[in-house]
């Protein structure tokens, strides 16, 4: 998934749920040791994620008895969340697993609240998560686990939280994005160092997500939309700042000078060089008589 993931999934008890043949859904349940985490390490999740404490007693330095939910995108330190000697479970997710089960199982599903600022919430425990962290231990203690049997835990999981507390999936869910809201987004955000890993990120979608909404508004990939976007950029540069080709193609993102100029003449249909020239002739030229 990411490497946050990926050092959780280096501990004991860690099971990757990845169910390829329903498309991209990835589900990471993991059993976690606050003690086996670094105190200062703060990471960026590329996924959502829930946290059950894996027992009755105060385990979270700020919620007591609660399950902590975490966006995606959001900037943590969990060693600093939780008391020494704390354990729980992780459940990774991504967009794609939450859009298939609120298609599936929550079709009627709309966002009326927005999402929220926050990048945490919090809901108290109840016997419900009580149980079914019991239910995951029992599973760990198997020989081998079934990445289907997982994948409907974490449903299961889902169901309740859609029966009990509903606000959860407006809190988690990002297809709220409006297209003048996601319009405003690449745009505001463009500059020669700009690539397309930075806006997935800067839109709190997935990739796969993103690259759909992207589609729908402007019918084409973003690699392209974003290589148009800056060879225009690189005009207003050679034109208004003075600066040559040499200057600019490599903060622009390409490998070297001639790609940088084969592209260029193919969106103006001239040189990165002439066509500085040739601007330089519309602004100073001779005053006639």
């Amino acid at each position: 998934m990411n490497d946050f993931c990926h050092h959780f999934s280096s501990l004991p008890n860690a099971v990757d749920c990845d169910l390829i043949d329903k498309g991209k859904m990835r589900v990471l349940f993991v059993e976690l040791d606050v003690n086996d985490l670094n105190k200062k390490e703060y990471t960026r999740l590329n996924e959502n994620l829930i946290l059950i404490p894996t027992s009755k007693k105060p385990t979270i330095s700020i919620h007591k008895h609660e399950v902590l939910f975490i966006k995606s995108q959001s900037c943590i330190s969990l060693r600093n969340l939780f008391n020494t000697n704390s354990k729980f479970i992780g459940i990774f997710f991504n967009e794609d697993s939450l859009n298939y089960f609120l298609k599936k199982y929550y079709p009627e599903f709309t966002n009326t609240k927005g999402n929220k600022k926050e990048s945490a919430i919090s809901l108290v425990i109840d016997d419900y998560f009580e149980n079914f962290v019991l239910s995951i231990l029992n599973l760990y203690n198997l020989k081998t686990v079934s990445k289907h049997i997982l994948f409907l835990k974490f449903l299961e999981l889902m169901v309740h939280l859609k029966n009990s507390n509903k606000e959860i999936f407006s809190f988690f869910d990002k297809s709220n994005h409006t297209k003048g809201g996601f319009k405003n987004m690449l745009e505001r955000n463009i500059d020669i160092e700009t690539n397309v890993v930075d806006l997935i990120k800067l839109s709190n979608m997935s990739a796969s997500s993103f690259r759909r909404e992207f589609h729908k508004l402007y019918n084409t990939t973003p690699a392209k939309w974003l290589k148009k976007k800056k060879l225009k950029c690189a005009a207003c540069l050679l034109k208004n700042n003075k600066k040559t080709p040499t200057d600019i193609y490599f903060d622009l993102g390409f490998e070297s000078l001639s790609s940088f100029i084969f592209a260029f003449k193919n969106e103006f249909g001239t040189t990165p060089k002439q066509y500085s020239i040739d601007n330089d002739k519309k602004y100073h030229h001779p005053i006639k008589a």
